[in-house]
């Protein structure tokens, strides 16, 4: 009787989810049980500086206990937004946890815990549908359960069981439903916090009862899993919402991760978005590290954390040190008092996690970017920022930020227009439903200036919709009826208290160009479709140079369509800091704040003269907007625009109280698409030229002398924006049979690696001084002796007047040959004669160089100055590769930039064979064509396909067969460019590889080839791999055959075979050692024959794709904007595309080589190929 009392006791329990069961050990979320008393020694010694803020918590706790715990009544509790108490209560349980004797905060907890049971609903009175605070809530409950089970009582974890499937229950439920938006919006901060609460009930509730448990854990999982994978596609790290929301964002998600991998074996690590994330943080900090860039709804810094995130990323993610630099100095920089220090509210929430994701082994490290640049590009976000991340009262410790995107990000502005169908983790219908940038703001072409890292122009911080509060532009009159600035119109979304975000087609605005040059920087955006077409707005563009660290200049610049009926402009700037005060700068209006050291100022000018007063005035947000001070400066301009080139140009000079600023102006030479300006800053004048945003490349290259957007010209030092460096390829340096002079000038055709032009520059060092002997000993021969130079003839006078006397000696002794004074002096004839041969032959016998070599030096020296890069109207962009070796990415640049018209195999590139041969221009062979062969008649159909693509492309366009949908699109294509779009051939196939020479005569010295270049050895590996689709081995096996069919054939005259290539070596070879000869002979003819030759790794471009593709295209004066830089990266990191000729492309794909290939095959390849991949900067294994 008693047995059966027993068991159904037990079956009841069982059934209420009461039983815990006893194969279950807690702590288990984010520690074992074992784990605990290492914890505690970590907390007295390597984690000391993270238990200092634990031990505060609880010495607080015990010390204002009706303070931090939570109201006795549900009534008092749901009055008021309550997430602080599930948030502190994380931390002060882990207090418990690491001080077990102190019973009075245990006890404090117990009561915390009863009291949160107690409660009939977790809701907010005032936001009973809002889940939010439930997620908060929650989680701190479950996780003090965690840390604390084995010191409650059984009755008192029988009640919190109870209570935490009745609150995972409600959000399962609404989940099913999908009533409330974190269910569905993914990306947005909402989603991670509930998420959160209902895994970590489902992993406690779970050993108890996994059918309760196993549906809250499905549905956590799956909305985690769909948010890393769009996340995937976010490949700068950023979160939309901006810092402060996105430390929100990455509280849960961060927890998710490290869960994901401790619990189910999932592996996040590797998500690039992640990976990129530090840089989020890092990036935006301003000089001090208490303030943060505020663009969206924010704090003046970050809402969590940041300390957590930044110890986790380093533990799991990157581990180099530079997230616990970071976490450092972010932690001794924290300040005390309002408005900078954390909330009371939030400053605890993830301590508890910082100390168990934090690794002492990591020793901090200061960040290092790429080139040491201080400039960050947030492509995604469409965010530009400078100085991030330095002390306060460093030279130069200036912070500078530029905002112009599409609404809630590129890639999700993407899904929203085009949906995402087909993924792993469902699909994503487009529209926004699965989205809510609601804390955005209408601020695209902002900006934030802090020099010396003063607040000078800020952001209005979390606030009102409003485009008067965001540093932008507003037109008067209004199109809107309902607008709330009436009669001002601002961008599309604006007047809410959430940004009006459901519009189509998605607002944006972008960054066309942020580069820099010899210390300055240029930024500029576009924003004219953030703007309601109604006002009828052609082009609103802003640009900033930053002169010095403490001089910015702003040039806005608006175009109006014929219809518009605007008459008026209003510029805004903002401090949420300082009041302004009105400030006259010679006859220029102005305003300025107040700081120990002195005025930050600025002033303001027109290129039409006409005087803008400022208006100053200071408003007060909301209380539900964290009530605050705004101080603003409004400047009015009155406009007139009566034809399509009519321009609207202010300009505005912002600087510290240190720069003497003198005269500035628009001068008189301005046009309606280049702004001509000088500021004069401390005895220096710069005349700044700025060519308008429309402009097309070949107006811009007119005005500047190349296709960037700005130039400035200073004390004669012309800095050119937007154009990189020349490669200094000197082929006069290179010295026959010197490795290394031949190595220098090969990297030095290389500018897209930075290992090889850093190598190039220390050649280039280390050969100055021994070059400047070698022309020293020159000259000293020279003036020893008459024969030292190239051309034995121009050098050696002397044998050349012998030998023109020798000439006329000849007729004169045929006339004078029966002349008796001829006969008389024939002896003396004949002596001078005999002397003047012998002096001929000394001459020529002894000269410094042989005839040949003089030959040669003579042909050399015509061809020895420097190569050319800038591209001109005729030039031709010619990208050759081997097959396999990544040159379809380039498709990712050029085919997406309005300068380029490009091309690819298969699309367009029919191009004939030469008459009477068997060559196939699509088809791969070594064979060699001299370039003297371009005009003979077996060439001539081919040489004329490319001179008619240079000289005639309309023509040989439309010459087109018509039946083939392609040629109609790329008909299509040259008619939307104006047909001003310079060619860019991509040629696949390495047909071109040793043809370069030959392809040159045809185009003409303005071709500018690009060579891409591919590991041999992961080149070899990816044509033999077998792991492989069968499709895409079928391809590979026939691309092998034709290079090893290729490989050995001989050349049909007039073509020639290649140096160094044995045929009979060749067919006795493997396989791999084939195509590594292969590989060999058609890199280097490519180098040996590429004049203007650009060389790009596929390693560079998938390591780093941003760097890369901008130094690439910055060698032909090309800038990228950020959606364009954004199309490569997520393209290329994402790890969710396929190379076209087949197979994944991720981060990893240039290393699986290394653990898949055996040793032999890869020390053949190296044998063979070694000369040429060390050039390259391949290193062996």
């Amino acid at each position: 009787m008693i047995f059966l009392f027993s068991l159904a006791t037990l079956l009841l329990h069982v059934v209420a989810g009461d039983v815990i069961s006893p194969n279950v050990r807690h702590p288990m979320l984010y520690f074992d049980a074992d784990d605990v008393e290492s914890l505690r020694t970590k907390a007295q010694t390597t984690h000391l500086k993270i238990a200092r803020q634990i031990s505060e918590a609880g010495k607080v706790l015990k010390e204002k206990p009706d303070y931090y715990l939570p109201p006795e009544t549900t009534a008092e509790f749901n009055s008021k937004w309550n997430e602080v108490y599930g948030n502190n209560l994380c931390t002060f349980a882990m207090y418990c946890l690491l001080n077990p004797t102190d019973k009075k905060a245990f006890e404090l907890v117990k009561v915390f815990m009863n009291r949160l049971t107690s409660y009939t609903t977790w809701y907010v009175t005032a936001s009973a549908t809002d889940e939010v605070p439930i997620g908060h809530t929650l989680t701190g409950y479950v996780t003090t359960f965690d840390f604390l089970q084995h010191r409650f009582g059984e009755k008192a974890r029988k009640n919190y069981l109870q209570k935490i499937r009745k609150e995972a229950d409600n959000l399962h439920e609404i989940y099913l439903k999908q009533r409330a938006g974190w269910t569905r919006q993914h990306v947005h901060n909402h989603a991670p916090t509930l998420c959160l609460s209902m895994l970590l009930s489902a992993l406690v509730y779970e050993p108890i009862s996994p059918e309760i448990a196993g549906p809250w854990k499905n549905a956590s999982t799956i909305l985690f899993e769909k948010a890393l994978y769009i996340f995937s596609f976010i490949t700068d790290g950023t979160v939309d919402e901006g810092v402060a929301y996105g430390s929100y964002t990455t509280r849960g998600t961060f927890q998710y991760i490290f869960l994901a991998k401790r619990h189910f074996g999932r592996d996040h690590t590797k998500n690039p978005w992640l990976r990129q994330q530090f840089w989020f943080n890092y990036a935006t900090v301003l000089p001090g590290f208490q303030r943060t860039v505020g663009i969206a709804d924010s704090n003046h810094n970050w809402f969590y954390g940041p300390e957590c995130q930044l110890v986790f990323l380093d533990a799991f993610v990157l581990r180099n040190g530079w997230g616990n630099w970071l976490a450092d100095h972010v932690r001794e920089n924290r300040a005390k008092n309002s408005p900078l220090a954390p909330s009371g509210s939030q400053k605890w929430s993830i301590t508890h996690l910082e100390l168990v994701f934090y690794d002492a082994d990591i020793p901090p490290v200061k960040p290092q970017a790429p080139d040491d640049s201080r400039l960050h590009i947030f492509h995604d976000w469409g965010v530009v920022t400078y100085g991030g991340g330095e002390p306060l009262g460093a030279p130069a410790s200036t912070f500078l930020s530029f905002k112009s995107s599409a609404l809630n990000g590129e890639t999700v502005s993407h899904i929203v227009e085009h949906g995402l169908q087909s993924t792993p983790v469902g699909s994503v219908e487009k529209g926004w439903w699965h989205f809510n940038p609601g804390h955005e703001h209408p601020d695209q072409n902002s900006f934030v200036f802090a020099p010396n890292g003063r607040y000078f122009i800020s952001e209005s911080l979390y606030g009102p919709k409003h485009t008067s509060l965001n540093c932008a532009l507003m037109f008067s009159p209004h199109v809107t009826k309902d607008t709330c600035e009436a009669p001002w119109e601002g961008q599309i979304g604006e007047c809410g208290k959430w940004l009006g975000y459901k519009v189509f087609p998605v607002p944006r605005g972008r960054v066309v160009t942020a580069t820099q040059d010899g210390g300055m920087v240029h930024i500029a955006g576009e924003a004219a479709n953030a703007y309601k077409s109604e006002l009828g707005l052609r082009s609103v563009q802003r640009s900033l140079l930053l002169i010095h660290p403490d001089v910015l200049l702003v040039v806005d610049t608006i175009f109006f369509k014929p219809e518009s009926k605007i008459r008026k402009i209003g510029a805004y700037f903002q401090n949420v800091m300082e009041k302004f005060q009105t400030y006259q700068h010679r006859d220029y209006n102005g305003a300025q704040v107040i700081y120990p050291e002195g005025a930050y100022s600025f002033f303001w000018f027109r290129s039409d003269g006409k005087p803008s007063p400022p208006a100053i005035t200071s408003t007060l947000s909301g209380p539900e907007f964290r009530a605050k001070q705004i101080h603003l400066v409004n400047v009015t301009h009155d406009v007139t625009h009566t034809t399509p080139d009519d321009v609207t140009r202010i300009a505005y000079v912002f600087h510290g109280p240190r720069r003497r600023i003198g005269a500035a102006k628009f001068d008189a030479n301005n046009s309606p698409l280049t702004a001509r300006l000088s500021v004069y800053v401390d005895d220096v004048t710069h005349h700044v030229e700025m060519t308008s945003l429309e402009a097309t490349p070949d107006r811009r290259l007119a005005e500047l002398g190349f296709r960037g957007y700005a130039r400035v010209t200073s004390r004669g030092v012309v800095r050119r924006f937007g154009a990189g460096a020349e490669p200094e390829v000197d082929r006069c340096d290179v010295i026959e049979g010197n490795r290394a002079s031949t190595d220098a000038m090969v990297r030095a055709m290389m500018p897209s690696c930075d290992e090889a032009s850093r190598e190039a520059g220390k050649s280039r060092v280390r050969s100055a001084e021994e070059r400047e002997r070698e022309e020293q000993e020159r000259e000293r021969k020279k003036s020893a002796t008459s024969s030292v130079s190239l051309d034995f003839f121009a050098y050696n006078p002397v044998p050349l007047v012998a030998c023109l006397l020798l000439v006329a000696m000849v007729p004169y002794s045929v006339v004078y040959y029966r002349d008796v004074r001829w006969k008389k002096q024939r002896r003396f004839f004949l002596v001078l004669f005999g002397l003047l041969v012998g002096w001929c032959f000394i001459g020529f016998k002894f000269s410094c160089l042989p005839p040949s070599q003089v030959y040669q030096n003579m042909k050399t020296r015509e061809s020895c100055e420097n190569d050319e890069y800038d591209l001109h109207k005729s030039s031709v962009v010619v990208i050759t590769s081997l097959p396999f070796s990544g040159a379809d990415l380039l498709q990712l640049s050029f085919a997406n930039i309005s300068d380029f018209f490009y091309l690819a195999d298969g699309e367009g590139l029919n191009i004939p064979p030469p008459r009477d041969t068997f060559y196939d221009t699509n088809k791969f062979d070594l064979c060699i064509w001299p370039s003297s062969t371009s005009d003979t008649s077996s060439f001539m159909r081919t040489a004329g396909w490319f001179q008619s693509l240079k000289l005639e492309p309309a023509l040989l366009l439309n010459n087109l067969p018509a039946d083939v949908p392609s040629n109609l699109h790329l008909q299509q294509r040259f008619r939307k460019l104006k047909r001003k779009g310079i060619f860019a051939l991509n040629f696949l196939s390495g047909f071109w590889n040793t043809k370069l020479s030959w392809m040159r005569e045809s185009l003409g010295p303005e071709m500018r080839p690009i060579l891409v270049v591919r590991d041999p050895r992961d080149w070899i590996f990816t044509l033999m791999r077998q792991d492989v689709a069968e499709k895409i081995s079928y391809r590979r096996r026939r691309w092998v055959d034709m290079f090893l069919l290729q490989g050995i054939k001989p050349c049909a005259k007039p073509a020639i075979t290649p140096r160094n290539f044995d045929q009979s070596k060749v067919k006795r070879s493997t396989h791999v050692e084939q195509l590594a000869r292969v590989w060999s002979i058609s890199v280097s003819e490519a180098v040996n024959q590429g004049r203007s030759l650009q060389i790009v790794r596929f390693e560079d471009m998938v390591r780093d794709p941003v760097t890369t593709f901008q130094k690439l295209m910055s060698v032909y004066g090309v800038t990228l904007s950020l959606p364009e830089i954004n199309t490569i990266s997520r393209h290329i990191h994402s790890g969710h595309y396929t190379l076209r000729a087949g197979g994944p492309l991720h981060s990893d794909v240039i290393d699986e080589w290394r653990n898949s290939m055996s040793i032999d095959d890869v020390r053949r390849i190296e044998e063979i190929c070694g000369p040429m991949m060390e050039t390259l900067m391949y290193k062996y294994r």
